[in-house]
C-alpha cells in the first residue's frame, strides 16, 4: 500500500460518522440577544484578552502604553533582521522606529521579501472579543503581507474597536455607503492548519505567533 493510499485510508475512516440531520436547524435572520454564548460580554476588553490567549495570542504591552514603547520591546524579544510594516493608521511612525533599530523595512507589494521577514506589523479594524479575533481590512492597510508571511505578527489594535460579536462587524460593513472592502480577514491566534496526518500544525499557512496590542 503506497503512502498516498494509507493517507486516503485514515482520512475515509475520520469521515464515516456524518452529521445527523437532526441536528441540524433553518438558518434564520437572529439578534445577538437572542444567542447564548456561555461568555461574559460585559467587559469587552477582558473578554477579549480572555478569548485571544485561549486561541494562542500573545497580549503585550496595555491601553496607557505608547505605540513606541510596545514596539520597542517586541523588538527587544523578536530581534528581527527584516520588518514589513502595513499602512494602517495604528501603525504611523513605526517603520522610522524600525529604522532607527537598524531593522531593514521591507517595501510594500513585494512577497518574496515579505516572505523573508521576520516581523510584520499592522493595526486592525475591529477586535471582536466573542472569539479573540483580530479584523484586518487590506485596503485600509493596503497590503495583507504584513498579517500573512512573517514568523510573528503584531497587531495594534485600539481599545475603541473592540466589538462584541462578528455580527457587529457585518452590520457595520452594511451601513458603510462604499460597500464592504475587497478583502477582510478575521484573525484567531496563530496559523493552524490540519492538512497533514489531521495533527494540527502551527504555522504552516501564516505566522507562528500573534502578538497583540491592546492601544
Amino acid at each position: 500500500m503506497t503512502t498516498r493510499e494509507v493517507f486516503l485510508g485514515v482520512v475515509r475512516e475520520r469521515l464515516r460518522q456524518p452529521a445527523s440531520p437532526g441536528h441540524l436547524r433553518p438558518i434564520g435572520p437572529v439578534s445577538d440577544e437572542a444567542l447564548r454564548y456561555g461568555v461574559d460580554l460585559t467587559d469587552l476588553q477582558a473578554a477579549f484578552v480572555t478569548s485571544a490567549t485561549a486561541a494562542g495570542a500573545e497580549m503585550v504591552g496595555g491601553p496607557d502604553e505608547e505605540v513606541s514603547a510596545v514596539v520597542e520591546r517586541v523588538l527587544d524579544e523578536v530581534e528581527p533582521s527584516r520588518a514589513v510594516v502595513a499602512e494602517d493608521s495604528e501603525c504611523h511612525g513605526v517603520a522610522e522606529i524600525l529604522a532607527r533599530r537598524g531593522v531593514e523595512v521591507v517595501p510594500l507589494g513585494d512577497p518574496i521579501s515579505a516572505a523573508k521577514a521576520d516581523l510584520g506589523i499592522t493595526g486592525a479594524v475591529a477586535g471582536v472579543s466573542l472569539t479573540g479575533s483580530l479584523v484586518v481590512d487590506s485596503a485600509r492597510a493596503r497590503t495583507r503581507l504584513a498579517s500573512l508571511l512573517p514568523e510573528v505578527h503584531l497587531a495594534l489594535l485600539s481599545v475603541g474597536r473592540l466589538v462584541k460579536t462578528p455580527g457587529e462587524v457585518f452590520r457595520s460593513l452594511s451601513r458603510d455607503p462604499d460597500g464592504p472592502p475587497s478583502n477582510l480577514v478575521f484573525i484567531t491566534g496563530p496559523s493552524r492548519s490540519a492538512d497533514i496526518e489531521l495533527e494540527i500544525t502551527i504555522g504552516v499557512h501564516g505566522p507562528r505567533r500573534v502578538l497583540i496590542a491592546l492601544l
